[in-house]
């Protein structure tokens, strides 16, 4: 039993609910072979496999049987299809998938896209802190659709003992993003709800003033030039870039060193 998502994380439960049914129709058949003959059939095994194309990075490995692409390729390369078959277009489009998401760096970043991005994250998990959450995915805003990476969360209650004092800031984490020039930085970003500042405006500024000033003395970020934190009408959450530096994703290692040195800069932040 093979899922295939393509360019998601699994949604609705679906394999759970195959195995699910699945087993129940093995249940029938063992009784009804057992009532019919009076024997039990042999045991059958039911194996998930969850293969997703595109992003490789989101496997329950204890609980499904975890394949990638170069798995895939390796079995269909056995075969020969005939041409545009759906067989042959697949394994084409696997097969660039693979080349875009493990060549990226023959490619300047400025022309990368989604399967470039997706290459270098995965390929940048293992080297940092993804204790507290990782992720990455396409992000929308003014400046139009990137493909970001974020993990390193400082949620609310680490952000309460360290001394913030309003309940509308969320989170602080890391974020590989898309600046206005097209430009990838790495961000200090902040989660908030305008709607939930209330009257502690006071509160919310001095946290502000109070996070500005820690990072102002770093060498490696510069202070974002932010438009008004406070807007009246904006409902739900908002995502702010604090601080930020420049990165050249062609660079891996200096871009795994960058990293770190951002997760030290938020962990002494989060011990201080």
């Amino acid at each position: 039993m093979i899922e295939d998502k393509i360019g998601t994380s699994e949604h609705g439960n679906q394999i759970d609910r195959y195995i699910e049914s699945l087993t129940d129709l093995e249940k029938k058949n063992t009784k009804k072979i057992k009532d019919t003959l009076g024997l039990l059939p042999e045991k059958k095994y039911i194996i998930p496999v969850y293969f997703k194309m595109i992003n490789q990075s989101y496997y329950d490995s204890q609980r499904y049987l975890p394949i990638i692409r170069k798995d895939v390729l390796q079995i269909l390369n056995g075969y020969k299809f005939a041409s545009m078959t759906l067989l042959e277009m697949f394994k084409e489009n696997i097969l660039n998938i693979q080349n875009e998401s493990t060549n990226y760096l023959e490619i300047d970043s400025s022309k990368w896209e989604f399967n470039h991005c997706s290459g270098l994250y995965s390929d940048l998990k293992p080297h940092i802190n993804t204790n507290n959450g990782f992720g990455y995915g396409p992000v929308n805003n003014h400046n139009g659709t990137f493909t970001g990476c974020w993990w390193y969360f400082l949620n609310e209650d680490t952000l309460k003992k360290i001394g913030i004092t309003s309940n509308a800031i969320k989170k602080i984490y890391l974020q590989i993003e898309r600046n206005s020039k097209k430009e990838f930085q790495l961000a200090i970003k902040m989660e908030y709800i305008p709607s939930e500042i209330g009257s502690n405006i006071l509160s919310f500024e001095n946290d502000i003033m109070m996070i500005d000033r820690y990072f102002n003395n770093s060498m490696k970020f510069n202070k974002k030039n932010r438009t008004n934190l406070l807007p009246t009408n904006k409902k739900g959450g908002r995502w702010v870039t604090l601080f930020k530096c420049p990165l050249n994703l062609n660079d891996f290692e200096l871009t795994i060193q960058t990293c770190k040195e951002a997760e030290e800069l938020l962990d002494s932040f989060k011990n201080t």
